[in-house]
């Protein structure tokens, strides 16, 4: 188990602390709809037959289609991960990790509390 504290989070240059650790926050898995490992391995083996068989629009965001601003605002999973918790203010992000491992979170603000909405990795 790994944890840090918001307050560990939000430290600006110089050590002053920040006063984002007073927010509340959504927590997402960037790495909740990964693709799938034999859709990836199909492509970097340049197996057509096999990605054609999966639809890689699921996991792949077209950027041409809709800006990435459009697509955070419209809380699309395939750049915002999956929605995987919360943490109050001033509180502690709690993860599971296996050894050797590593999780990425997006952090962003819940509504309210006068702060504009803000995103954090």
């Amino acid at each position: 188990m790994m944890n840090a504290t918001l307050q560990d989070i939000f430290i600006d240059e110089g050590g002053v602390q920040s006063e984002q650790y007073m927010s509340n926050w959504d927590l997402y898995d960037l790495w909740g709809n990964r693709m799938p490992e034999a859709m990836a391995q199909g492509i970097v083996e340049g197996n057509s037959t096999m990605a054609a068989g999966m639809n890689v629009t699921n996991y792949y965001y077209n950027a041409t289609q809709m800006s990435y601003a459009e697509g955070l605002g419209m809380y699309d999973t395939r750049l915002m991960g999956t929605r995987v918790g919360a943490v109050q203010a001033m509180g502690t992000v709690n993860a599971m990790v296996e050894g050797h491992g590593v999780k990425a979170y997006r952090m962003r603000t819940t509504s309210g509390g006068g702060m504009r909405r803000r995103d954090e990795l």
